[in-house]
């Protein structure tokens, strides 16, 4: 049991065969997402640094073939639109998909297509309130899924033990293991590949090693591995003039 919101007394059921953990029915879900992005989230601008260079790095090297000019994105639940901004000012055609979120920093790249190379999800698995079909979805929508959530330690911890938990935001109510993970990806065909908190679902098989080098040498990697900047085209798309 923890206390949700600092108001509402709410149990976390775990399975036994995987070890995910998630909550009663949210039924609190909307009073959490008054504000979309939680107020505490104070590291949103640090990590969407850290895992634009880190996507670059792997989608260059180890998602996608070496011609990967043509590829899309789909950034779902994108939240502000801060990690479709960077990804696209570092050569990727991402798109911009939220539910709840207001779009501050990609306006004019919203979803366009019915279907995706490539869906990420950033700090977003966490979110979900039932999960299989929420995967499902963005399935539907793009053939691979590369995406951030935390994984729960071993041992379980209690809920005022690990700061991943935060109920006082009502917001994360899902929590994975990697077995919980693997049992995802092969429910989907998918492969099952992570380093850390970074992980994928991908139809073609990533060894862990090529997905882990790319993780830890993201900066080196995107050093030599360059790819033109949507920056200036975007710029024209938005205004018509050419960025001078």
């Amino acid at each position: 049991m923890a206390v949700v919101l600092r108001k509402y007394d709410v149990a976390y059921y775990q399975c036994p065969q995987c070890g995910f953990i998630q909550t009663e029915a949210a039924y609190w879900i909307n009073e959490a997402y008054s504000d979309a992005i939680a107020y505490s989230d104070i590291g949103l601008i640090g990590r969407n640094i850290l895992l634009s260079s880190q996507c670059s790095a792997v989608f260059k090297l180890a998602l996608l073939p070496p011609r990967n000019e043509h590829f899309s994105f789909l950034d779902y639940g994108a939240g502000y639109g801060m990690f479709v901004r960077m990804m696209r000012d570092k050569g990727f055609d991402l798109h911009w998909y939220d539910k709840y979120c207001q779009n501050l920093f990609a306006k004019g790249f919203e979803k366009q297509h019915g279907k995706y190379d490539v869906a990420t999800a950033v700090e977003l698995f966490e979110h979900l309130t039932e999960p299989l079909t929420d995967i499902e979805e963005m399935f539907k929508l793009a053939d691979n899924i590369v995406f951030t959530t935390g994984l729960l330690p071993n041992p379980i911890p209690k809920i005022n033990a690990w700061r991943y938990y935060c109920p006082e935001t009502g917001q994360h109510i899902a929590f994975y293991t990697p077995r919980a993970l693997e049992i995802v990806a092969k429910k989907f065909n998918r492969y099952y590949v992570h380093y850390g908190d970074f992980h994928a679902f991908t139809k073609v098989k990533i060894p862990k090693w090529k997905w882990a080098i790319c993780c830890k040498l993201h900066k080196l990697i995107n050093l030599f591995f360059r790819k033109q900047s949507l920056l200036s085209s975007d710029y024209e798309k938005i205004t018509g003039n050419k960025l001078s």
